[in-house]
């Protein structure tokens, strides 16, 4: 509670003979208080003496401004840190940042309550925007193209054709997967290569082996299962 007064003032009769110093001083560290300053009692003026008449004593005071906690929170309440403000200083914080995700980037919005100038302890919260990151999906092809390749957002579903030149059959994409069209969740950048098989020189060849090689005229082509080829030429199977 703030305790508010005048300057004290005693008047000690004229028939007092004791020295009440010790009492008024208490009295006096007693009075003055506010938000702003704490009041530290300097002493008595004039100087107390024995009494010898009616006397007015007036108290003074010396005056140390205020100073308060200011807590710095991120946006999950966890500790910054914390400093130290005079009375009436708005105070002011580097702006803290948010570590991004593969999903999304923070950008620091401000303080939460507004910041005011200091009255007394006070605790602020970062805020922060955030953005979905977008990411590039390359795709080549040597033989062929690839449509679906671009920028996307994260979590994006797209699908990815690869398109054979006249001539090329689609075998598979450079990490193995052999699906054409293919769909993929983008998750980050990534690169994707559509790998082509040249038709020249096949002739009605069907394999249900999972993958099998031949060899044609020191060529080794691969054949994937379930698929029919033509071929012309000496035919080695090659274990």
């Amino acid at each position: 509670m703030a305790l508010f007064c005048t300057r004290n003032q005693l008047a000690l009769p004229q028939k007092k003979r004791r020295l009440l110093s010790s009492l008024l001083t208490g009295m006096a560290k007693n009075c003055w208080y506010s938000p702003e300053y704490t009041y530290t009692f300097a002493g008595w003026t004039p100087a107390i003496v024995a009494a010898t008449s009616d006397t007015t004593y007036t108290a003074t005071y010396t005056a140390t401004k205020n100073s308060y906690t200011i807590t710095w929170q991120n946006e999950d309440g966890s500790l910054i840190d914390q400093t130290t403000i005079e009375y009436g200083v708005v105070p002011t914080h580097a702006e803290p940042t948010k570590e991004a995700t593969e999903e999304y980037t923070y950008t620091f919005t401000g303080w939460t309550p507004a910041v005011v100038a200091v009255t007394g302890d006070a605790t602020y919260k970062a805020t922060f925007s955030s953005v979905v990151n977008v990411y590039t999906i390359s795709v080549s092809a040597a033989n062929g193209q690839v449509i679906g390749g671009g920028e996307y957002q994260y979590g994006a579903t797209i699908d990815l054709t690869a398109i054979p030149n006249e001539g090329y059959v689609f075998d598979q994409w450079s990490d193995g997967v052999t699906d054409n069209p293919r769909t993929i969740t983008v998750t980050g950048d990534a690169e994707y290569t559509a790998l082509f098989t040249s038709t020249e020189g096949f002739e009605n060849i069907y394999t249900s082996e999972p993958v099998q090689k031949v060899m044609i005229d020191q060529k080794v082509y691969i054949l994937r299962g379930e698929k029919t080829y033509t071929i012309t030429g000496q035919e080695t199977i090659v274990p």
